[in-house]
């Protein structure tokens, strides 16, 4: 499944991405089904065919998401939470 859903995501072309998504549809159960048809709306957001010509500068969301994490663990310091990290400053 998750190979299918890779090849979906990174295909060049739209094409690729629909024989790819077919592919992924047809080897999962029913509701998970369901759940990555939501996904198809905010395709652009995830499927590479759909992002050519915006500017990421190879930046990805999970990359976005561990700085965003770096930074919390920063702010956390040594007590090891936000919280005590707020309640202790």
């Amino acid at each position: 499944m998750l190979k299918h859903f890779y090849e979906a995501a990174r295909s060049s072309t739209e094409d690729g991405f629909k024989a790819a998504w077919r592919l992924l549809i047809a080897c999962v159960p029913r509701w998970a089904a369901e759940y990555l048809n939501t996904l198809l709306p905010i395709k652009d957001q995830w499927a590479h065919c759909y992002r050519v010509g915006v500017l990421t500068l190879g930046i990805n969301s999970t990359q976005r998401v561990e700085g965003s994490i770096g930074k919390s663990k920063k702010t956390m310091g040594k007590k090891g939470t936000l919280m005590v990290s707020a309640l202790y400053k």
